[in-house]
């Protein structure tokens, strides 16, 4: 007689079934409340065309609109790889800068709070949540600009209303009581402020501060912000990473100092080897060396009423290339010299940060898009450009021969 296999009875049946079962309806749960389940991702099934980001040798005599989108999630334009983003409700979608058409999409269940570029990545911030109660952006997305496939994602407490900040190699956000800093895979190197949860208060310099202002620039960090018991609005700057000899990944700052009366002072810039700081109340930019001592400062002899508030998003309206720092006063564009942030030039009646274009600098003015010399600011001619009834601030750059403005929530391609 063969032997009697040990899975052969009734009972044995019964509870293989159940346990079949059981691991299903686990999954499915699991499953209900993936990440995966409340994402739609459709991706690019083809290589986007080469010579849709070539560079121009020249500035065109005349542009004219190609296309439009809405885009009320990038506070400017974001362009990424070989493509432009745009982002509403939940969704980021890349689209062709020639035409506009869509490429690939992102999309989630829960709403979306900024987009910006990364290097070779666009970077997505969700809500955590749909309830009103939820005050946290932490949904945290890297995709491929090209495709729009997902390559990281990381869960934050990133507040609600936060700029994501590039510096070449780090990505920070902003807020206005913690700034967490990742990498460009998004795993964290840094946090700074008021941690929730903390296990270790003694790790943070800085407790009970509320920050104004953030810039970046290749693995430091900038902050302005007004904190308990101090006189004045305090700048101070911190290294992205904590470095191999700081085992408790405290922040290290290289230094913090009061910069003057609680005037709401906005930091503009930091580079290598200044920070450069906005005062309202003295009408001046004032600028500080790696230690934190004031070491120059410049008139703002335009129209400085913007910069009697916080920016949104904790953020100036800056741009920094290898040279300079573009800053937007509300009224001027101001080309700082990088690395000692010296202004250059200055350009009256401007509507917003422009790009470099062709060998030139282009500034969004009243009637188009002035042309300016790089190194001078002289005004060499002006694109004329047909905003309609449009009287917002615009933000202008470039992909290949396309230039793109963000006029308010819409982003509008020109050619």
């Amino acid at each position: 007689m063969a032997p009697r296999h040990p899975f052969r009875r009734r009972r044995d049946f019964v509870i293989a079934g159940a346990l079949a079962v059981l691991t299903v309806l686990g999954g499915t749960l699991v499953w209900l409340d993936s990440d995966y389940r409340a994402t739609t991702s459709q991706v690019a099934n083809s290589a986007p065309d080469p010579a849709a980001v070539e560079q121009p040798d020249s500035v065109p005599p005349t542009v004219a609109e190609v296309w439009r989108a809405p885009s009320p999630g990038t506070p400017e334009p974001v362009v990424a790889g070989p493509g432009v983003v745009t982002a509403t409700d939940n969704a980021v979608v890349g689209r062709d800068p020639l035409t506009g058409a869509q490429r690939w999409r992102y999309a989630r269940d829960i709403p979306l709070c900024t987009v910006a570029a990364a290097g070779s990545d666009v970077i997505a911030a969700h809500r955590k949540s749909v309830a009103r109660e939820d005050d946290r952006c932490g949904e945290i997305t890297a995709l491929d600009p090209a495709t729009g496939e997902r390559v990281a994602q990381r869960n934050a407490d990133t507040e609600v209303g936060t700029r994501l900040l590039f510096d070449g190699g780090h990505i920070t956000a902003t807020g206005k009581r913690v700034l967490y800093t990742w990498r460009q895979d998004l795993v964290q190197s840094m946090e700074y402020g008021e941690i929730p949860a903390q296990v270790n208060p003694q790790r943070q310099p800085r407790q009970g501060c509320v920050f104004g202002t953030v810039a970046v620039d290749d693995g430091r960090i900038g902050v302005v912000g007004r904190c308990p018991n101090d006189s004045g609005d305090r700048l101070s700057l911190y290294r992205a990473t904590s470095g191999a000899d700081n085992d408790d990944d405290a922040p290290v700052e290289l230094f913090s100092v009061i910069v003057g009366n609680r005037q709401h002072g906005q930091l503009v810039a930091v580079s290598d080897e200044r920070s450069a700081v906005a005062l309202p109340a003295e009408d001046a930019l004032v600028v500080f060396d790696d230690e934190g001592r004031r070491i120059a400062e410049h008139s703002l002899d335009g129209d400085t009423t913007a910069l009697e508030r916080d920016p949104a998003g904790r953020a100036v309206a800056a741009r920094s290339s290898t040279t300079a720092v573009q800053w937007f006063t509300g009224s001027q564009v101001i080309s700082l010299a990088k690395p000692d942030l010296t202004p250059q030039w200055t350009l009256d009646g401007a509507r917003g940060l422009g790009t470099e274009f062709a060998g030139r600098t282009l500034v969004p003015v009243d009637d188009g898009i002035a042309v300016l010399d790089q190194r001078s600011g002289e005004r060499l001619g002006t694109l004329q450009v047909d905003r309609g009834d449009y009287t917002g601030d615009v933000t202008v750059d470039s992909v290949g021969s396309v230039l793109i403005e963000q006029r308010g929530d819409t982003i509008v391609a020109l050619r």
